[in-house]
């Protein structure tokens, strides 16, 4: 292992110098963002919706919710998640 000597560097200099490598670090050993693509797990969907597991598959079952799959793993859209909640209540423009 190398060593690196840095000098005439100011610590503000040093800490945004850090932070940036730190990032890339981060960013180059995390594994894909689904969440970039509103994508949502089983459990961050139940969660969502304040439902357990088997409630989230019944509804899944039914055709409430529609699911993607990727291997063996589930993902929900939360976009169609949301829209597949139905109102109740009748609003001032349905009258």
């Amino acid at each position: 292992m190398s060593h690196i000597l840095i000098e005439n560097l100011s610590r503000d200099e040093f800490s945004q110098m850090l932070s940036e490598a730190a990032e890339n670090a981060s960013n180059k050993f995390s594994g894909p963002n689904y969440k970039s693509t509103g994508l949502l797990t089983r459990e961050e969907t139940a969660k969502m919706l304040k439902i357990n597991l088997s409630t989230l598959n019944e509804w899944t079952k039914r055709g409430h919710l529609k699911v993607y799959a990727k291997g063996y793993r589930r993902y929900y859209k939360e976009e169609e998640v949301l829209d597949s909640l139905i109102s109740l209540n009748k609003t001032k423009d349905e009258d």
